[in-house]
């Protein structure tokens, strides 16, 4: 759909119409004790798209990544910014930052050294590794990331060294004093580097995969399900309560929770989830995700290449419908950034606090400057993931947009989650 591809929750940071900032319903498992369960099944909804760190850049995979890894950091309950592998850190002027490790194992017994970071940095800013998050460490204002990701620089420049075994340094061009705070997500875990250079793209296979977290990968059968069992060379493997742990892929998850055939679903269909409040009270929770559901276009071709068609359509873009149709309890987002964001400073638009009226009329006028009409329809895609949440949004944001202005006519295309990404 070359020009006309319009997709949603695509990961990208491109200029956007951000949507509603997420949040979701979950069901849990009850609380238990080390003897209470032997394995705990959760249902992951989509297959993941990868198990590689580097890799990786969706929710599905993330889930599954941070049961097998550990970065630099982690997060409590609260959210908060915790100690994983690294048990503190310091900065020089918020611009040199120090991370002390712990003495951890890699599961295959090897210790897990400065160097292992070295390594797995170098490899998300390096272009020929084609990580979806390659750019991540040029946001974090790491010395040498942007010239290593355009091809002008090697990774071995990149701002980030090994003191010794156990200190990990890292020098930015800026001072960035939520730095520890970007090292939560999954893509800046490190990973083993004689494994993936021995394995190339199979190591992430079970008995290839080795881990720095909780958790060993024992089994991975596609679209299917994933196996984990307790990481015996976990650093914190005491707190490890429950042996072994399933996560499923697949549609139907919530009658499948019904079914008592698994202990955590984040899939309640938003329709049921006043009766799921009364079929199993005490079990739905319900949760805010830092997360925001968004539409990107493409900037490069016809008709999104036009800056007048882009905000035209994010001023019709009636998120407070969308909203109430997704059924969740979402919040209408105006930036990238939620609501919920620590620090966040809200920024919005100018038309949006103006009347539905104004914002049509001066839509239409965007729409007719840029050459679109009654006889000259806006035609595009909108390219979708397969899940119910996403249908109904999409198809509440087209109907607002065709009632607002009848010759704004957008074709809906789904994909299954890892072909779309």
């Amino acid at each position: 759909m070359a020009g006309k591809t319009y997709p949603l929750l695509a990961a990208s940071l491109a200029a956007v119409f951000a949507l509603s900032a997420c949040s979701r319903d979950v069901k849990p498992a009850p609380e238990f004790k080390r003897t209470d369960y032997e394995r705990v099944v959760v249902s992951n909804g989509v297959e993941p798209g990868t198990l590689d760190p580097q890799m990786s850049g969706d929710m599905a995979a993330g889930a599954i990544i941070r049961q097998l890894m550990d970065g630099l950091v982690g997060t409590d309950a609260e959210g908060k910014t915790i100690p994983a592998l690294a048990e503190k850190w310091e900065s020089e002027g918020e611009r040199i930052w120090t991370f002390h490790l712990r003495d951890a194992k890699w599961s295959n017994g090897d210790p897990i050294t400065a160097e292992d970071f070295v390594y797995s940095f170098r490899r998300l800013a390096d272009p020929a590794t084609g990580a979806p998050f390659g750019s991540y460490l040029v946001d974090a204002q790491v010395e040498n990331a942007e010239d290593i990701l355009n091809g002008k620089a090697k990774p071995e420049t990149l701002g980030v060294k090994a003191l010794d075994a156990k200190t990990l340094q890292f020098t930015l061009i800026a001072p960035v004093p939520y730095f520890p705070d970007m090292l939560i997500q999954q893509f800046t875990f490190p990973v083993h580097r004689a494994t993936v250079e021995k394995y190339g793209n199979k190591w992430t296979q079970p008995g290839q995969y080795v881990s720095s977290g909780a958790y060993l990968l024992t089994d991975w059968k596609v679209n299917s399900h994933i196996n984990m069992e307790r990481n015996p060379n976990y650093y914190d493997k005491d707190k490890v309560a429950i042996p072994k742990a399933v996560f499923l892929s697949g549609s139907g998850e919530y009658n499948r929770y019904r079914a008592n055939e698994i202990d955590v679903t984040y899939g309640i269909p938003s329709d049921q989830v006043k009766v799921a409040d009364i079929e199993f009270p005490g079990q739905v929770r319900r949760t805010t995700s830092l997360c925001s559901w968004y539409l990107e276009p493409n900037h490069e071709a016809a008709p999104f290449n036009d800056p007048r068609v882009r905000k035209a359509l994010n001023m019709l873009t009636r998120r407070d419908i969308v909203v109430k149709v997704g059924g969740r309890g979402d919040t209408p987002a105006f930036q990238l950034t939620p609501p919920q964001m620590q620090g966040v400073i809200p920024v919005y638009p100018e038309w949006k606090e103006w009347t539905p009226e104004k914002r049509i009329e001066t839509a239409r006028k965007l729409l007719n400057e840029a050459g679109y009409n009654d006889d000259h329809p806006l035609e595009f895609d909108i390219l979708y993931s397969t899940s119910e949440a996403s249908k109904k949004q999409i198809t509440a944001v087209q109907s607002v947009w065709k009632a607002a202005i009848p010759f704004i006519r957008p074709t809906l295309s789904n994909e299954e989650w890892k072909t779309y990404l």
